[in-house]
């Protein structure tokens, strides 16, 4: 009965259409359009008027998100365990590290092959950029002994790789010397 309904369906809007056979079944078979009102044309549907700067806006403009994002407070410490950088600390380094425009470290850990694989991304460095890879390699021998420390420095991406998951530990002494 479905399929009588179908090829009565095909044959009436084939010739109209103008299209081939084999993409017409298919896309009468993955419709629905019996549900849908047909359009009844543009008179039945209400008219819409656009304001640009009507009174009641004022009401909206404080729900909506500002387009900068603001300066965050000076405490003393967050408990996020956040620190914004210290321009005294690390005026003396060779490299510099650009914080996000959220104002967080660009440090991330990408994993990959089901969790097998896990990598840690340090991006917008600026300056020395082999002194700061010779400087997180030392970091992290000194917690995990004299076991080899895999990295990859991308000069024209200005970004260090490093075989492993030391996202935390990598945060923790970028914060410690200022960054």
């Amino acid at each position: 009965m479905a399929f009588r309904n179908l090829l009565k369906l095909q044959k009436q809007l084939i010739p109209q259409l103008n299209i081939n056979r084999s993409i017409a079944i298919m896309s009468i078979k993955c419709g629905r359009f019996k549900s849908s009102e047909k359009f009844q044309g543009i008179q039945n549907h209400p008219n819409v008027e656009v304001i640009e700067n009507p009174p009641e806006w004022k009401y909206v403009e404080h729900l909506l998100g500002s387009k900068l994002i603001p300066q965050p407070e000076t405490k003393s410490e967050y408990p996020s365990g956040w620190q914004p950088q210290n321009p005294e600390k690390y005026k003396e380094l060779p490299y510099f590290i650009k914080r996000t425009r959220n104002f967080m470290l660009p440090v991330y850990l990408d994993v990959t092959f089901r969790g097998t694989r896990r990598k840690t991304f340090i991006k917008n460095i600026e300056g020395d950029i082999w002194k700061l890879e010779q400087d997180l390699i030392d970091v992290i021998k000194q917690r995990i002994g004299n076991n080899p420390v895999y990295s990859q420095i991308n000069e024209m991406n200005r970004s260090i790789t490093i075989k492993g998951d030391y996202v935390t530990l990598i945060q923790k002494y970028l914060y410690s010397i200022g960054l």
